[in-house]
């Protein structure tokens, strides 16, 4: 008798994106920009985030102003830096807006690494 199966240990970010760099509109950033570029990606400053540490699925938290706004998942390993680019780009998929939105707990560096535990809470936070 054959047991076995598999446990994904998820993985994620935290992206601190300052509102006023998107005209004060997150929600118009994401679900009309972003959604609507070519491989629906997000910029990043070159060097901020290591090339393709992200994996299909791992999870993106989007923090703004001290509290998580909305969520998402990495749609290829990334981040890509093309040649000539000034800025990275990882493309995203399934965007969804957090509400209510909640405090966040991350401080720091505008890019947080999140482990598994991190990832766990974080996703709790959503369904309560």
């Amino acid at each position: 008798m054959n047991n076995s199966f598999s446990i994904r240990i998820m993985k994620g970010r935290v992206f601190k994106l300052k509102l006023n760099s998107y005209n004060g509109d997150m929600d118009n950033f994401l679900f009309n920009e972003v959604q609507n570029r070519d491989n629906t990606q997000i910029y990043l400053s070159k060097g901020r985030v290591k090339n393709n540490d992200l994996d299909i699925d791992d999870y993106i938290f989007i923090q703004s102003e001290g509290k998580i706004t909305h969520y998402m998942k990495v749609r290829q390993q990334g981040p890509f830096l093309r040649e000539g680019d000034e800025e990275s780009q990882i493309s995203v998929k399934d965007i969804n807006k957090v509400e209510p939105s909640f405090k966040s707990d991350f401080k720091g560096q505008g890019y947080n690494k999140l482990e598994h535990f991190e990832v766990i809470s974080l996703l709790q936070k959503l369904t309560i």
